[in-house]
């Protein structure tokens, strides 16, 4: 999306003195597969030229976003099927459905659940996630 858009959008549809809240935290934490897991998003993601970023950190900089507030979660439990856990990776933008040929979308699959099968017998994956909250003001 274009930030210098959609940020001033959101500020003039919140309330006066409501926040806009960013939250982070979708991927488990410390899986067995994480170490294998790099290289295949690296081969199939269809973003070639994704470097990480911090999204609160950027949309800060650009003058865009001013933070109020943060706080980090404790640890919950998490547990999801394989096959939910796969197909989520394709809500992501390099690798959404769309921007993926479908035999990429399912050589990726194939590989992904090669990697994730032997850690989880049952089919289920279970672990901990934790959820990053940052508020603050959207600049107008």
């Amino acid at each position: 999306m274009d930030w210098a858009v959609v940020l001033p959008r959101i500020a003039a549809a919140l309330r006066p003195g409501a926040f806009l809240a960013i939250a982070d935290g979708r991927a488990l934490a410390d899986v067995p597969w994480s170490a294998d897991l790099a290289p295949l998003i690296a081969r199939y993601s269809t973003n070639r030229e994704f470097r990480p970023y911090d999204l609160v950190a950027e949309l800060t900089r650009r003058g865009l976003f001013g933070e109020v507030g943060r706080h980090r979660t404790r640890p919950a439990a998490f547990e999801q099927s394989v096959d939910d856990y796969v197909e989520s990776f394709h809500t992501r933008n390099g690798f959404s459905r769309e921007r993926m040929t479908p035999r990429a979308a399912n050589e990726f699959d194939d590989a992904l659940r090669a990697l994730i099968l032997p850690h989880c017998a049952d089919g289920r994956i279970r672990g901990e996630t934790r959820i990053s909250l940052v508020w603050g003001s959207p600049s107008r």
